[in-house]
């Protein structure tokens, strides 16, 4: 009797578990679980306290770092967002007061918006930069106002950056003529530059002539480095150190130019170490 009854309780119980009247005793936490829990705890607490950090200072953290805390939507999603803000704010502002309206005002934010929400870190703005600085409205679509091109103009960075070191070298530094087009080819480089960003490059020797009175404020004039002062600019390295000790006397707030280098370098008076 008491093994039926056992049985028809066992059943009746079994039934209940399955309709979810009743809940199944959870298994006997074994040492391995307990120190998995532990482990857990400690991560969500380390997390949390990271995030509490992060919310206090986020000048401290990178983009990056606050989009693994949950505190900054994913990249795509917050370029989509800003995008159409800044092409609605485009759109909204009036023909003839343009920028001194506040509708002007309100298309200036989203427009910086826009930016810090697809540069992504100091090297790539230096890139982005020399694209906004060196590109021509001519690679945006006609019949739009400057608003609208100058959202679409920076919307294209992303789709462009992968290819910019090749792609600047397709564009006057002085029309701004040029090709988005790697198909095309590459434009005369200024003999005194070198290589990589900033380096001066033009379709005719009439923009070349016309853009040098501003250009030789920042051409580093490697061509006129003869006898021992060749040394100093022989290889990209040694280019690389040259550029590195001027920036770094004019971060230290001396007046240095490239001209005040080169006379230097001539007279023997610079001594570099390879990078």
């Amino acid at each position: 009797m008491t093994a039926r009854a056992d049985g028809f309780f066992q059943e009746l119980y079994c039934q209940k578990l399955l309709q979810g009247r009743v809940k199944a005793p959870a298994p006997p936490a074994s040492d391995e679980a307990s120190e998995d829990e532990d482990e857990d705890g400690d991560a969500d607490e380390a997390f949390s306290r990271e995030q509490r950090r992060a919310r206090k200072h986020p000048e401290r953290f990178t983009r990056d770092q606050l989009e693994a805390l949950n505190l900054l939507p994913p990249a795509a999603e917050r370029i989509s967002v800003a995008l159409a803000v800044a092409t609605a704010a485009a759109k909204a502002v009036p023909p003839k007061l343009g920028q001194l309206s506040p509708e002007g005002a309100r298309f200036g934010k989203a427009i910086n918006a826009l930016m810090d929400a697809i540069v992504t870190d100091e090297v790539d703005g230096a890139d982005f930069d020399e694209y906004v600085r060196s590109t021509s409205w001519q690679f945006v679509a006609s019949k739009v106002t400057v608003e609208e091109a100058t959202v679409a103009k920076i919307a294209a960075w992303p789709r462009l950056r992968k290819y910019w070191s090749r792609l600047r070298r397709r564009i006057c530094s002085c029309c701004g003529k040029g090709h988005l087009d790697l198909s095309e080819p590459r434009l005369l480089v200024c003999a005194g530059c070198g290589e990589g960003r900033g380096v001066a490059r033009y379709c005719s020797e009439t923009c070349q002539r016309e853009h040098w009175p501003e250009h030789q404020k920042s051409c580093m004039r490697y061509h006129e480095y003869t006898g021992k002062a060749h040394g100093l600019v022989e290889t990209k390295a040694h280019r690389m150190a040259l550029q590195t000790y001027l920036n770094e006397n004019r971060a230290e707030g001396w007046n240095v130019t490239t001209d005040h280098i080169l006379r230097a370098a001539l007279k023997n008076e610079i001594e570099m170490r390879e990078a």
